[in-house]
């Protein structure tokens, strides 16, 4: 079974959360640009992401790419929840990237207990997952 996320769909899901002024775009089959503004005064950080997913419901993300200055925001955010305690047990975050187990995730647990995710594919107007049921 095949179904799609669309990258309008997936920002509104983290503007919601996060209240950041996401957008995103397609760059490739396994890459997105994320475009996120975290404070005014630091204006718009445009990111790069690629991305994987597991045979074991474990989601890859890798930041190959980025704006100018955005290492320093990256690295002050990572110390900066290294210090804080853990709220998303399901989530990982390293300078290098982020590993999210989607198994450990509340809302998700169950329906992956019934069916499994065999592949994320980027498209120009999505995410495309294929599903086994």
């Amino acid at each position: 079974m095949l179904a799609t996320i669309t990258y309008a769909e997936i920002a509104t899901l983290l503007n919601k959360q996060l209240k950041m002024g996401f957008s995103l775009s397609y760059l490739g089959t396994d890459k997105m640009r994320v475009t996120f503004t975290p404070h005014k005064i630091l204006g718009p950080i445009s990111i790069e992401l690629k991305f994987q997913l597991t045979s074991y419901s474990v989601l890859n993300l890798w930041i190959s790419s980025y704006s100018h200055g955005v290492q320093s925001i990256i690295s002050g955010l990572t110390t900066l929840l290294a210090s804080k305690p853990k709220p998303f047990p399901f989530l990982q975050i390293t300078e290098q990237g982020i590993r999210i187990e989607l198994k450990r995730i509340p809302q998700l647990a169950n329906v992956l207990n019934k069916i499994s995710l065999t592949s994320l594919v980027a498209n120009p107007n999505g995410i495309n997952l294929n599903i086994n049921i």
